[in-house]
């Protein structure tokens, strides 16, 4: 079988995201984010130059949206540029980052022979190569320092970060190739599919976050009418899948109830009346920022407070910190954004294209990827935080670049 320069290319980019060495050269996270952030704009860059041949191309009323949603984040810094060090000040313009990644990636796939297929064969590769290296996380974990030097078992029991670092966001990336594998299964019927969906879920399930089981909940619940509104492929087999879905994840909390306590300890507390400690931190934490807007100062109200800052672990709350009431409505109005496009993306493929299962499980992926974001968002915000908001733009570039060829193609 021959390999493609456009499959080897989109692999090596998602590839590339997931297993950049951030703890190689240096012990902090934050130090080797900034690293990975430039290497990999320079990454892209190199192979556009290499394999575009000076032409360009991108996809202008998305690239207006994410340049708008830059302009709005940035636009909070005059009000406090005297109290920010350089950090903080590149930190509001990192939209400016993500619109050159999504233009990069774009073009870059535009200018190949691109299409839902060879998605599909880098998709697989790339949940094989997280899903292997989670069992070296859980058997070897000293092996992988350089990556993720965190062990896959804390106090909670397993909390599983992958190459991601963080379990929710490792639970945010491989939660939409639950739902791409399982309706490739169930319209083609095909092991290698159903193998990958099932590894997905393992991985979702493994990382404990409560964010991502109520998105699992909340997503399977939205994939559920789309399959029966639209009445696509399977969509009776999918009834029995989901059955025992049901049954086999019931029986592992059951069987392994020690290792996953997190979710159990919360529904005890809630049942009690009370939360538990993770929530209850959060809770503190937005009284705290909260509390910071008591003294009526107009300007941090409207653009956000300078100086020493609260670390907030809920995405709406830490842009009014950090932003100000002006930031925490960008942050809304992009989620909106992202709604609006993801439904477009879906309705146009659901209407024209519902026979094509790979073009079919692509835009339904996508648009579950963003149902979860605002869910996600209920802690740290997963299109800001590690290697997942390039992630996310490379997701986003890919689906569309596959639509733009495909409505070109007629």
């Amino acid at each position: 079988m021959t390999l493609s320069r456009s499959y080897i290319l989109l692999s090596l980019m998602l590839l590339g995201i997931a297993f950049f060495p951030t703890y190689l050269v240096t012990s902090s996270n934050s130090t080797g984010q900034q690293l990975f952030f430039v290497l990999y704009l320079a990454f892209l860059l190199t192979l556009n130059l290499l394999f575009c041949r000076g032409y360009f191309c991108y996809s202008k009323l998305e690239f207006y949206s994410i340049c708008f949603i830059s302009i709005l984040i940035g636009g909070t810094i005059f009000s406090k540029i005297d109290g920010l060090e350089l950090g903080s000040f590149i930190n509001h313009f990192r939209f400016i980052f993500y619109s050159i990644v999504f233009c990069l990636t774009y073009n870059l796939l535009y200018c190949q022979h691109f299409d839902e297929k060879i998605v599909a064969k880098s998709f697989l590769i790339f949940v094989l190569a997280c899903s292997s290296f989670s069992l070296v996380q859980v058997w070897k974990p000293e092996i992988l320092w350089f990556i993720n030097p965190r062990t896959a078992y804390t106090f909670r029991g397993i909390s599983l970060g992958g190459p991601f670092v963080w379990s929710y966001i490792f639970a945010f990336v491989m939660l939409p190739y639950f739902f791409y594998f399982l309706y490739l299964f169930i319209s083609e019927v095909k092991i290698k599919y159903g193998l990958c969906s099932i590894f997905s879920l393992i991985v979702v399930v493994l990382s404990q976050s409560k964010a991502a089981y109520l998105s699992l909940i909340v997503c399977y619940f939205c994939f559920l009418i789309i399959m029966f509104f639209y009445r696509l492929r399977g969509y009776r087999l999918f009834v029995s899948i989901s059955m025992i879905l049901f049954i086999a994840i019931i029986f592992v909390f059951e069987m392994f109830s020690n290792d996953l306590n997190t979710v159990l300890v919360a529904l005890e507390h809630l049942q009690s009346g009370g939360v538990d400690s993770s929530t209850s931190g959060r809770l503190r934490q937005i009284f705290s920022v909260l509390s910071i807007f008591d003294n009526g100062n107009f300007f941090q109200m409207l653009f956000g407070v300078t100086g020493d800052k609260l670390i907030i672990e809920n995405a709406y709350f830490s842009y009014l910190q950090d932003y100000g009431i002006v930031g925490l409505i960008t942050l809304i109005f992009f989620i909106m954004l992202l709604l609006f496009f993801s439904f477009r993306y879906l309705r146009f493929i659901l209407l024209n294209e519902r026979s094509n299962s790979y073009l079919v499980a692509m835009v339904i992926s996508f648009f579950l990827m963003v149902i979860s974001i605002p869910i996600f968002s209920l802690g740290s915000s997963p299109i800001d935080a590690n290697k997942s908001s390039y992630y996310f733009f490379v997701y986003w570039a890919i689906v569309l670049v596959v639509l733009k060829k495909k409505v070109s193609n007629g």
